[in-house]
Order: structure tokens, then C-alpha cells, then sequence
């Protein structure tokens, strides 16, 4: 599953196989099964996330950027966040009593948050369809976020930022945080 490579049909039981079928988490190929997921850990949390390579249009891709983005927050939250009402996954293990949005345009990364939560036994994230904060209301204590950042002919969603340099998404997350954080709240992007 980690490797995305294909693999045995007797390597699963009859049983385990036709439940990862019916979840559209394995597919044949080539007399094969194989993967349609990855799972890459950070800390003791374990993450799904799509399967290698990442070429689909809604791919959602766990890759060297989050480790170091994850690591960001680390930093920035005891720091900066004593005050956390409305807020990610791993944020919202660490302030269970939070309001955690998970937003996204993505369907794929909408379902997959929602079984990261559940194996990060978190149950205060909600995900939630939005296109930055415009399918939500109120102001919020901290906004996260991770936008890809480059320019990707494909337009895929995981890898294209807009604007011919791939910053457009992220300058429409600053520009729509500033006005929906609370007084002391902050941006981590």
C-alpha cells in the first residue's frame, strides 16, 4: 500500500479483499491488485492520502511540503495560539475542545479528511466544501492552510496556485483571512 506497487491477490484474505474492493481502496491491474491509496505517517498519526502517482486532477498528495508545513505549525502554535476556538487534523488533537473546519474544493480531500480524523480518533473536524472561506460563516481564531504553490499546466488542484507564478491561491487566502480572523487570531500559510 505504501509504494503504490501492485501485489499478489493471496496476500489479502478472500474477506479483506472484497471489503478494500467494494471501498474502491484497491483495484486489479494487470492480474494484480494495487492500491489506490498511499499512507505516510507523521509523528503517530497515520494519513491516507491518493495513491503514486499523482496524476489525477483531484490527487490529494502527502509529500515533503506537509512534513515541513506540519512543522511550521509545531513552531507557531505554542507561541502564537493560546486562544483556539475555531480552527486541522493535527491541530485539533492537540485542542480537542476547537471547532476544527477542514476546508476544501476537493471532494477526494474532503473524504480522505474525514479518515484521517477518524484515525487520529479526532472527532471535533468537520469537512467541509468551500473554495477558501466563501462556503462558511463567522470569524475564526487561526486559519491553516497549505495551497499548492506552482504553476501546473494540468490546473491539477493539488499542484496549481493560479496566476502564471502559482501564487494566486495563495494571495486569495491572505486576502480573504484578514477579514475573517478574530482579534489576536492568526494566519499560518
Amino acid at each position: 500500500f505504501g509504494w503504490s506497487r501492485p501485489f499478489e491477490t493471496g496476500l489479502l484474505s478472500a474477506d479483506e479483499q472484497q471489503q478494500l474492493l467494494e471501498a474502491q481502496v484497491i483495484d486489479t491491474y494487470e492480474g494484480h491488485l494495487k492500491s489506490r491509496v498511499r499512507w505516510s505517517s507523521l509523528d503517530d498519526m497515520l494519513f491516507v492520502h491518493s495513491a503514486f502517482p499523482t496524476d489525477a486532477a483531484d490527487s490529494v498528495f502527502f509529500g515533503p511540503d506537509t512534513y515541513r508545513f506540519a512543522q511550521l505549525i509545531h513552531a507557531h502554535f505554542p507561541q502564537n495560539c493560546a486562544r483556539i476556538h475555531r480552527v486541522a487534523i493535527r491541530i485539533a488533537r492537540a485542542r480537542r475542545e476547537a471547532q476544527v473546519l477542514a476546508l476544501d474544493i476537493n471532494p477526494a480531500a474532503l473524504r480522505l479528511t474525514t479518515v484521517n480524523a477518524a484515525l487520529a480518533e479526532v472527532a471535533n473536524v468537520e469537512a467541509c466544501n468551500s473554495d477558501i472561506l466563501q462556503g462558511v460563516d463567522g470569524d475564526f481564531d487561526l486559519i491553516v492552510a497549505n495551497p499548492p504553490y506552482m504553476a501546473d499546466p494540468a490546473a491539477r488542484a493539488y499542484r496549481h496556485g493560479g496566476g502564471t507564478l502559482g501564487a494566486g491561491l495563495s494571495l486569495r487566502i491572505v486576502e480573504q483571512a484578514l477579514n475573517r480572523l478574530t482579534p489576536g487570531g492568526s494566519l499560518a500559510l
